[in-house]
C-alpha cells in the first residue's frame, strides 16, 4: 500500500552528502520506492563505496564529487543529472557538519565554513536546481534541518549549527513562497537525534565538554 501510495518509479532524485549517515539512508529510501538516486558529496571514497551498495541491490545511481559551497561544483553537479537524465525531480539538500565550539571560542573562520555548508550551500543546491524546475514546471526540494534551528540544544555548545538550522527553515520557507507558482514545493524536515557517525562524535564531544567544566 505505502509503496503504490509514495510511488516514484522514474523520478530523478539528488541526495547531498549521501556518501554516509543520514544522506545514504535517505537515498536508500527513494531507490525503494523507484527513483533514480544522484548522489552528491565530497568523499569520493565514501561515495562510490554507496553506490556500490545501492548499485548491487538493484537501484540505478550516478556519483557526482563536488562541494555543496563550490558554485561550480553545484551547477556542474546538476548540469550532469540533466544531460544523463533530462530532468531533476527531487532534490534532498542533506550535505551539513556541526562544531561543538563554545561560542566565545569560536574562530571567524570556523563559523563561515559552517555556515558556508549548512546554509548557503542549501541555497547553491536549491537555486541551480530550481532553475531547471522552473523550466519544467515542477519540483519537489527537501532541506534538511534540525530540531536545534527550534531549540537551543543543552548542553550542546553549538551556537553556528543551531544558527545554520534556523536560516534553512526560513530560507524553505521564502522558496516554498516564491516557487510555489511555478509547482514546485520546498519544505523542511526537522529530525532530533539519529544514530549517525556524525551525531556519535558530537555526543562524544559534549560529554568531553561537560567533564571538563
Amino acid at each position: 500500500m505505502a509503496k503504490t501510495l509514495f510511488n516514484i518509479t522514474g523520478r530523478v532524485a539528488l541526495i547531498t552528502g549521501s556518501a554516509r549517515g543520514l544522506g545514504f539512508a535517505m537515498a536508500r529510501a527513494l531507490g525503494e520506492f523507484g527513483a533514480r538516486l544522484a548522489l552528491f558529496d565530497m568523499d569520493n571514497t565514501g561515495l562510490q563505496s554507496a553506490a556500490k551498495t545501492l548499485s548491487t541491490d538493484g537501484f540505478e545511481v550516478l556519483t557526482l564529487q563536488g562541494d555543496v559551497t563550490n558554485i561550480n561544483d553545484v551547477t556542474k553537479c546538476v548540469k550532469n543529472i540533466i544531460n544523463k537524465y533530462n530532468s531533476l525531480d527531487i532534490v534532498v539538500n542533506n550535505a551539513g557538519i556541526v562544531y561543538t565550539t563554545p561560542a566565545e571560542d569560536m574562530s571567524l573562520k570556523e563559523w563561515q565554513h559552517l555556515i558556508d555548508v549548512n546554509l548557503t550551500g542549501v541555497f547553491l543546491v536549491s537555486q541551480a536546481a530550481g532553475r531547471q524546475m522552473i523550466k519544467q514546471k515542477s519540483g519537489n526540494i527537501i532541506n534538511i534541518a534540525s530540531m536545534s534551528g527550534i531549540i537551543a540544544n543543552f548542553p550542546h555548545p553549538q551556537c553556528s549549527y543551531n544558527a545554520s538550522k534556523a536560516g534553512v527553515i526560513s530560507l524553505t520557507k521564502s522558496l516554498a513562497s516564491e516557487w510555489a507558482h511555478h509547482n514546485i514545493r520546498v519544505n523542511s524536515i526537522s529530525p532530533g537525534y539519529m544514530n549517525t557517525e556524525l551525531a556519535a562524535t558530537v555526543a562524544k564531544k559534549t560529554r568531553l565538554h561537560s567533564t571538563m567544566a
